[in-house]
């Protein structure tokens, strides 16, 4: 897998860490609500409470009871999804440090061969250059009446060039 794909692996295990984190908050809200309607009733019964009318809210608090098990059974199993996408993640992490590690090294490696060729060809080069240099023999007179430099004088400047690449 190359390194943009667990990017977007590990983009993905985010979104879904996000979304199980909302529902989380929503059945803890869901819990919270059902938790103060279970005590709403029960302040509703007082001792003037007709036996119907207890155990008829006696049903109601068994329901929100219900209601607040399932909210809780809930919220367990996505406190595990959550738990699990996170060692998920944190395992895409290291893998995506690895794959950019090695592709930084392969990009480095691939710079190294450029330039190693670069200097190959500035070493051809001017070698030619000197061996021309050496095989023309211009006359003598030239380089005095136009104020160019002597051929020794061109080996230091070349060598300078190369340097500067």
């Amino acid at each position: 897998m190359s390194a943009e794909q667990t990017r977007r692996s590990l983009n993905q295990i985010d979104k879904e860490l996000a979304d199980s984190e909302k529902k989380l908050a929503h059945l803890a809200k869901k819990e919270a609500e059902k938790t103060k309607r279970i005590n709403d009733v029960q302040k509703s019964i007082t001792k003037n409470t007709s036996a119907s009318m207890v155990s008829s809210k006696l049903r109601q608090i068994q329901g929100y009871q219900n209601e607040l098990a399932r909210a809780v059974d809930d919220k367990a199993g996505i406190n595990k999804k959550i738990a699990e996408k996170r060692k998920k993640r944190a395992d895409t992490a290291v893998k995506l440090q690895r794959e950019e590690a090695a592709e930084t090294q392969k990009s480095n490696k691939v710079q190294q061969a450029v330039q190693r060729g670069y200097e190959r060809q500035i070493a051809d080069l001017s070698s030619q250059i000197t061996k021309q240099l050496a095989n023309a023999k211009p006359p003598h007179h030239l380089y005095e009446e136009s104020g160019m430099k002597s051929m020794t004088s061109l080996s230091p400047m070349l060598l300078k060039i190369r340097r500067n690449l």
